[in-house]
């Protein structure tokens, strides 16, 4: 297995899928949010209180002047399972906080799974880019069976060539088969991070009455893990067990992106690139259309992100990962970024279905900031050594 050092370059959201209440599974005190641990609040109430401390919750009353009513010096520590600096010019009474997911032990941490499912999108979009002609195929028969039928593109009939597309590139499959996938060869783990997480409060910025701003009634507090913290994961291509199963002829697959870790990273790196240059240019054209200070933050942070990539080696990698990365991150985008694939009225078509059939002009038509314009989920991937037996003592897990 090869150690990885993973360094955050913005913000990272990866969910609990936890929507915390406020006053309720949360407290802000003293410009800080703290998560409330169960039986710390029970020593400060007491046991013979529980039914006092239900009632608060079913009616929704203010749990911390009860609190400061027990114990009038009340602070966070006093009841609260980890606290939380807070990066976010309104709290409100009634906002709920997105959960950052956290080990069994307490810590931050990005999932394997999340990591190797960003490489995985990356890896997709190159081998659709390298194998077009046989992508195209794909979709021209697609569009033979919808034309005998009279039909015409919907949401279900992209979501079906999709499927087939990923089966064949990644199985050599019409249908999937995990034993034939060649993901399957790639594991990664788990990292954790020894920081505490922060607070901030992303929005929606999206274009209305041709003018880019925030959308009211988006705001929403999130849980961070924040920009410059460092982690460690371990990365292993299972040269032995894929061998075996090319020399039984099992996997028909393209496996080139598996030779080794830094021609998987190369391609990673280069299809961030990709993105970010593509995102700078459509915002440096809409920054001249419609001024806004908020896109400029968006390219400052966008800009610091592809130096970032471009300054790579080749042990190195830029990818995006987690919560508010955007759709043009997701594996569906391969849509999008091939032109040679669907014509132009083809993916007008699609980006309306995904855009609930509204017509729009820009797709995606919305980007998620923060209140100073950071923009979440830039990492960078940096692989130190190879490790000998790292899996037997390492309490990471293996992401799938």
């Amino acid at each position: 297995m090869t150690k990885v050092k993973i360094k955050t370059l913005t913000p990272v959201h990866i969910g609990s899928g936890v929507d915390l209440q406020s006053n309720i599974e949360y407290l802000f005190i003293n410009d800080k949010i703290g998560v409330i641990d169960d039986k710390k609040v029970l020593q400060v109430i007491g046991e013979e209180n529980i039914n006092r401390w239900v009632s608060i919750i079913n009616s929704k009353d203010n749990l911390l002047d009860y609190l400061r009513k027990r114990k009038n010096d009340i602070k966070l520590s006093d009841v609260a399972l980890r606290e939380m600096d807070v990066y976010a010019s309104d709290i409100g009474k009634n906002k709920t906080l997105k959960e950052q997911l956290h080990s069994a032990k307490g810590f931050p941490m990005i999932p394997g799974s999340s990591i190797k499912g960003a490489i995985r999108t990356t890896v997709i979009s190159y081998l659709i880019e390298k194998e077009t002609d046989r992508v195209k195929n794909i979709i021209n028969k697609k569009r033979s069976f919808l034309n005998s039928k009279g039909r015409k593109w919907d949401l279900r009939s992209f979501q079906e060539v999709e499927s087939e597309i990923l089966n064949q590139l990644l199985s050599n499959s019409f249908k999937p088969d995990a034993n034939r996938n060649v993901f399957r060869f790639l594991q990664v783990t788990d990292s954790h991070f020894n920081y505490n997480t922060l607070v901030t409060n992303m929005q929606v910025l999206n274009l209305q009455n041709n003018e880019w701003r925030i959308k009211n009634g988006t705001d929403q507090l999130t849980e961070i893990i924040g920009n410059d913290n460092e982690a460690e994961i371990r990365i292993k291509i299972n040269s032995e067990l894929l061998n075996r199963n090319l020399n039984k002829k099992e996997i028909k697959s393209d496996v080139g992106f598996l030779k080794d870790i830094q021609s998987l990273f190369e391609i990673v790196n280069n299809h961030t690139k990709l993105l970010i240059q593509k995102e700078i240019d459509i915002w440096g054209k809409m920054e001249k259309d419609y001024p806004n200070e908020l896109i400029d933050w968006y390219l400052e942070t966008l800009n610091d992100c592809l130096d970032e990539a471009e300054s790579c080696k080749e042990n190195e990698a830029v990818i995006r990962i987690g919560g508010g990365s955007g759709w043009d991150n997701i594996t569906g985008a391969w849509a999008k970024h091939n032109k040679e694939l669907f014509n132009d009225n083809e993916w007008e078509k699609l980006s309306n279905l995904l855009n609930k059939n509204r017509k729009v002009s820009y797709f995606p038509k919305t980007r998620k900031i923060d209140e100073s314009g950071d923009v979440l989920g830039f990492i960078k991937l940096t692989a130190l050594q190879k490790t000998t037996n790292a899996g037997k003592n390492s309490p990471n897990k293996i992401g799938n």
